[in-house]
């Protein structure tokens, strides 16, 4: 099946969109914590991965995007805003005791928030 070349360049355009949008929802998030509290490389995001998930190490495990971790309720706050204003899906986890509620992987394609 062929895809007309107008759905193909408004499908390239939303890619775009959707590229520029995370990158300045990264930067809305360093702003909001500071460098050092964004995690976005290969080997920092792969610590937020689900020990537990079923899909260990297949095409289809959940894993995210970047990850944030504010350390004070303000930051959490901006980050939000943030999130809210570039339309970024948080999946928050707690880097405690309590891992009955779930694992760190987001249940869909997201940046996550730890605290």
């Amino acid at each position: 099946m062929r895809v007309p070349s107008e759905s193909r360049s408004a499908f390239d355009a939303s890619s775009r969109n959707l590229r520029r949008d995370f990158a300045a929802a990264l930067a809305a998030f360093r702003e909001a914590v500071g460098e050092a509290h964004v995690y976005t490389k290969e080997e920092d995001v792969a610590l937020y991965r689900d020990a537990y998930d079923v899909q260990w190490g297949l095409p289809g495990q959940r894993q995210v995007s970047a990850a944030v971790a504010p350390e004070s309720l303000a930051q959490v706050q901006k980050v939000m805003v943030a999130a809210n204003r570039y339309r970024i899906p948080i999946y928050p986890i707690a880097t405690g005791m309590n891992l009955g509620y779930g694992g760190s992987a987001p249940i869909y394609p997201a940046a996550s928030c730890s605290t």
